[in-house]
């Protein structure tokens, strides 16, 4: 029995210096990435920046700095990709999202989305611009605090401060409840919407998966699509305007 536990033991340990030891070597091509960048060597530290995915250590910093280096040598279809991706782990920050409106400026389409009713807009965007374990976070704390005006609620004697703590005991519940429906859809537009980039310098969008049907339209570089479907080397795509059709999988890259 002893054996065994010392085997079991010693396995983990050799795990965890295993992990300790890709980290370590996860840091030194970072570092080795970000100084080949200083120097402007953009391709070698986009490829320092490939390996250190490749092997499973991702963040938003590494797509980060990968879209920059894209940005430099002015493949800005991956530019863009590279963007999404990071602002996929970190909605909220500014760099980011700056970085990548720079890069949409660079790409011949610019498609306008179809309307949206104002309120459903206005909470989409926040739902985007932020984490969901933010939007979570709040709905717990106000919650609590809703629970707080129950409690006054039921030890209140006078008729004004029940009247005042229902209230606060609504408006909370409600907010609470926003909280959690926004942490759903940032869940959703993150994790769960299924997204590519035009990679390719153009691409003609067919109207259905066959090389000799019909062309609906023409996408370019960079340009940002729905995924809806797929046949094969088939994709079927939706753009922000609504317009539905077909492309090859191997014109662009799933975010």
């Amino acid at each position: 029995m002893k054996k065994i536990f010392l085997l079991f033991i010693l396995n983990i340990l050799i795990q965890n210096f295993t992990f300790a030891s890709d980290e370590i070597n996860a840091n030194e091509a970072f570092r080795k990435a970000n100084n080949a960048y200083m120097k402007e060597d953009f391709k070698g530290a986009a490829l320092l920046y490939q390996d250190i995915i490749k092997n499973g250590f991702v963040s938003a910093n590494v797509y980060y700095n990968l879209g920059n280096c894209q940005f430099r040598l002015k493949n800005y279809g991956k530019a863009i990709l590279n963007f999404e991706k990071a602002k996929r782990l970190a909605p909220s920050d500014e760099s980011i999202n700056l970085n990548l409106k720079i890069a949409n400026l660079k790409i011949v389409d610019k498609i306008k989305p179809l309307p949206e009713f104002f309120l459903f807009s206005y909470l989409n965007g926040i739902a985007k611009s932020h984490e969901t374990d933010t939007f979570s976070w709040w709905g717990i704390l106000f919650i609590w605090i809703a629970v707080i005006f129950v409690g006054f609620l039921i030890v209140s004697n006078k008729a004004f401060l029940k009247k005042v703590s229902f209230g606060f005991v609504l408006l909370f519940f409600l907010i609470a409840a926003s909280s959690f429906y926004l942490a759903y859809q940032s869940n959703h537009f993150l994790k769960e919407t299924n997204e590519g980039i035009i990679l390719t310098p153009s691409v003609y969008v067919k109207s259905s998966p066959d090389s000799e049907a019909l062309d609906a339209f023409i996408l370019h570089e960079g340009t940002k699509f729905m995924i809806i479907d797929n046949l094969g080397h088939w994709t079927k795509i939706k753009i922000a305007n609504g317009n539905i059709g077909w492309i090859d999988k191997e014109t662009f890259q799933e975010i």
